[in-house]
């Protein structure tokens, strides 16, 4: 199953501030309902980057899983796979 969503939230804030934070995944407990467990390799968002999280719902501890597919810094998109 494929879910494409764009753009999910739209914010009255500065492009580079944003980018920051989306392009840094040592960022994303500062914008997620999830906590980071694990970012390989570290460092910017690139393709093939793993991060893996966790979040907490219906009583229950949901695993999360990301892939890094795409990152085009010159107009600041990433493509993720979860």
């Amino acid at each position: 199953m494929s879910v494409s969503t764009c753009p999910v939230a739209t914010v009255h804030a500065p492009a580079e501030r944003v980018w920051h934070l989306l392009s840094q995944p040592c960022n994303y407990d500062l914008w997620w309902d999830a906590k980071t467990l694990s970012i390989k390799p570290e460092g910017p968002a690139r393709p093939g980057q793993q991060v893996q999280a966790q979040t907490v719902g219906l009583g229950r501890r949901w695993p999360i899983g990301i892939r890094v597919e795409m990152v085009d810094e010159s107009k600041r998109q990433i493509r993720f796979t979860t």
